[in-house]
């Protein structure tokens, strides 16, 4: 029986965005005068089809970003013959979804709470994915609409969260600012992110990617550069 195929020939535009979306973290990481390949780039796929998960694979992108846990499941089976795939759970975390979660991604950035933490952590166990990788979602700008942890909070849950779930691997911190936000809530994001865990910071989206890479961001989570311009409604969540 044949392997299957990687996926459809990547279009030229696709190639394109990914082309200058790779040289706009470039740039931002010469002009902050860090080292070649110290930012990494998640592309957030959520609402896109499988088959532009693949044309992207195709020109060499691992690593997608999903936010809601059926979707995550459903392209994971769908492209699970390729190999070195990497997904990053994004969205809100749901104590039901966790198990689908778990099962399909490598890690959870959007971790918010001791309880999920703990929940996660038993899932890897039974799962025999330990240590699980997961990142501290930090509610930036105490913005109603947006979930996570307090800035003044998450100490405290990052030192729960490494004493109470051995299973779990703390990355660093996760999180969005709110938009136009002060260079000071950057350089206070990567100054907590530095205490938390492994001390990286996924911060920055398509349209503050060069002041994350400035304050230090090691993860960028790219969508709308790279598939296009989703619904309004869906903006929100590029995470």
């Amino acid at each position: 029986m044949t392997a299957p195929e990687p996926g459809p020939a990547p279009s030229t535009e696709r190639a394109q965005a990914l082309a200058a979306v790779e040289e706009r973290i470039a740039r931002a990481t010469r002009a902050a005068g860090r080292p070649a390949g110290a930012v990494g780039l998640l592309a957030v796929s959520k609402t896109q089809p499988a088959e532009a998960v693949a044309a992207f694979y195709a020109l060499g992108q691992r690593a997608f970003g999903e936010n809601y846990a059926q979707e995550l499941a459903a392209k994971a089976e769908a492209l699970k013959h390729l190999p070195d795939l990497r997904w990053s759970f994004i969205g809100t975390v749901q104590s039901n979804k966790l198990k689908l979660i778990v099962t399909h991604a490598a890690e959870i950035q959007s971790l918010a709470s001791l309880d999920h933490a703990r929940k996660a952590a038993a899932l890897a166990r039974s799962l025999n994915k330990t240590p699980f990788s997961v990142y501290m979602c930090v509610n930036a700008g105490d913005e109603a609409t947006k979930h996570g942890a307090g800035l003044e909070d998450a100490p405290a849950l990052a030192a729960a969260i490494a004493s109470d779930c051995p299973e779990l691997k703390l990355e660093g911190l996760m999180a969005i600012p709110p938009p136009g936000a002060a260079p000071a809530l950057y350089a206070r994001l990567a100054a907590l992110a530095a205490t938390i865990g492994a001390g990286k910071l996924s911060l920055g989206m398509s349209g503050d990617l060069e002041a994350a890479v400035a304050a230090g961001s090691t993860l960028v989570r790219i969508g709308t550069a790279l598939f296009g311009a989703r619904p309004k409604k869906e903006l929100d969540g590029e995470r």
